[in-house]
């Protein structure tokens, strides 16, 4: 019977440890709660979103408590308690009004206090430093006006008031790559831009910037463009240049494999050019951050132009209007498999067979700039190489969507093909880029890569 009763008498006392343990495990764990930011805020505007959670999972969350603190002065922005023991994380989705609040602009702590069901009355303060800011970055441009020509290209060089994350500049809503430079002074922007060969009018031009607060500014430069009037060709297309030319494009796009001559041609000249220039604009989007350039751009030396940049080209098949083209470049005749040089210093970033520009090298000279040299017999570079100007990179030739000997020269800004006859032109390049760099920057021009 004894025996029983000290049984009975420790296992009850198990028991009691137990339940003790578990009560103290549950009451007066001393695990603190935690908190996690989606982002956590550096900076305050005038209307800025806050992402959180809360979390506590053991005894579970009693009160979060959401201020900013500034001069000694508790602004609350939320508070809320939770009677019950069982919850364990809770997310806040706000929108911060400084102004509602009553802040000024300049420094303040948000502070983030949790506190969860222990008896130990676990708690925890988060307090990170931010800044205030209601006002808007300020955008300047050096140059009260910008001159250029449809097709053309345009150097904008802006300064931005206050740190921001990378601003972007944008014509009739494509975006254009920014670079930032360095003065004496204070840091510029600045960004190369290819005006719409089309236009009639001056494109919209929109340089945009947000602070670290979320304050956002949007401003245009002033645009003058030159009127332009560009060449409209009739083009006749002969059998014996359809005998010629469709085989070869016949025999890598099955789309046309087993078309006719002049529905092959139809669609080389429509279809296959739009993509050929799609994939142009992507492979020039790798374009480095260094200018490499200097100088002039240098034309195929002894050269004779075949036909000018922007020419308006209509097609006729026995009389039939059988398609239309903008020819985005300059040909240049020479001699037979004349040797093609560098036209400026840059980076090999293509060399390969490119559809209607047949075998074809493309060179980036950096922030945007690219030039195309297309038709070519031979290519003589590789891939990633570093060229200097004048280096030979290929022989003309006939490759691609091209009835004789020569070479079609482009020259590119973010992609979008701008007229070459600028880019061979020292006094284009000393008035519309070098003096433009002279103003803000000492010595003149972007950062060159030694």
């Amino acid at each position: 019977m004894h025996r029983f009763l000290r049984k009975v008498a420790v296992f009850g006392i198990m028991v009691l440890f137990t339940v003790c343990v578990v009560v103290f495990l549950k009451y007066f764990e001393g695990e603190k709660p935690s908190l996690l930011f989606s982002a956590q805020p550096r900076a305050l505007g005038k209307s800025t979103p806050l992402m959180l959670k809360a979390i506590d999972r053991k005894s579970g969350l009693k009160s979060v408590a959401i201020s900013l603190v500034q001069n000694g002065k508790d602004h609350e922005i939320m508070k809320e308690e939770f009677p019950g023991r069982g919850l364990k994380e809770q997310q806040y989705s706000l929108t911060i009004d400084v102004r509602k609040l009553g802040l000024r602009d300049g420094t303040a702590d948000l502070v983030v206090k949790l506190r969860d069901h222990s008896l130990r009355k676990n708690e925890t303060t988060i307090q990170t430093s931010v800044l205030i800011d209601t006002v808007p970055p300020r955008i300047d441009f050096p140059q009260s006006v910008h001159y250029a020509t449809p097709g053309g290209a345009c150097l904008i060089i802006f300064t931005i008031s206050e740190e921001t994350p990378k601003p972007t500049i944008t014509v009739n809503g494509e975006s254009f790559t920014v670079v930032q430079g360095t003065s004496s002074d204070k840091p510029f922007y600045f960004s190369y831009l290819a005006m719409p060969h089309d236009a009639s009018r001056e494109p919209v031009v929109l340089v945009a910037s947000e602070d670290l607060a979320g304050n956002q500014a949007v401003r245009s430069p002033r645009i003058s463009l030159r009127q332009k009037k560009f060449k409209h060709d009739a083009m006749g297309v002969s059998d014996t240049f359809l005998n010629l030319k469709m085989p070869e494009f016949q025999a890598v796009n099955a789309e046309i494999r087993e078309k006719d001559a002049i529905d092959a041609f139809i669609y080389v000249n429509e279809t296959l050019r739009r993509k050929n220039n799609e994939e142009i604009r992507n492979i020039c989007r790798q374009s480095d951050t260094v200018q490499f350039w200097t100088e002039a751009f240098d034309r195929l030396d002894g050269s004779a132009a075949m036909s000018t940049f922007g020419d308006r080209r209509t097609y006729f098949y026995k009389s039939k209007k059988v398609g239309s083209s903008i020819h985005l470049g300059i040909d240049l005749a020479s001699t037979q498999n004349a040797p093609v040089p560098a036209a400026n210093t840059g980076i090999v970033i293509f060399t390969d067979f490119l559809g209607i520009y047949g075998n074809t090298v493309i060179i980036d000279h950096g922030q945007g700039i690219s030039s195309l040299y297309s038709h070519l017999s031979s290519i003589v570079v590789s891939k990633s190489q570093r060229v200097t100007k004048g280096a030979v990179i290929g022989h003309t030739g006939m490759s691609g969507l091209a009835g004789g000997d020569h070479l079609h020269f482009s020259m590119l800004v973010d992609g979008r093909f701008v007229d070459p006859k600028e880019w061979w032109d020292r006094h284009w390049i000393y008035g519309n880029i070098t003096k433009k760099f002279e103003s803000v920057a000492k010595p003149a021009g972007p950062p060159q890569k030694s």
